[in-house]
């Protein structure tokens, strides 16, 4: 989560050069796609942000089915001691 906000901050502050002026250098920058690649970086890094939270949440949950399932394992140790 914090290497994804480094990330955020990072592509904040980046500047998209402007597009050079002679055509060996526009072709580049097209090819390169230099202007939308931002774009596609800032888009990823919230999709991973939403892919994480999800992550966590499915974690939560099954932390607590652990939880549900170890305390129900002791009550039905503790009612199969008390029959004994």
């Amino acid at each position: 989560d914090e290497i994804l906000g480094y990330l955020g901050e990072a592509l904040e502050m980046m500047e998209i050069p402007p597009e050079p002026p002679e055509q060996a250098g526009r072709s580049l920058y097209q090819r390169l796609e230099i202007s939308g690649m931002k774009d596609q970086l800032v888009r990823r890094v919230k999709d991973v942000k939403k892919n994480i939270f999800a992550a966590q949440r499915n974690l939560d949950l099954l932390r607590e089915r652990v939880q549900v399932e170890s305390q129900n394992k002791t009550d039905q140790l503790s009612t199969e001691l008390q029959k004994n």
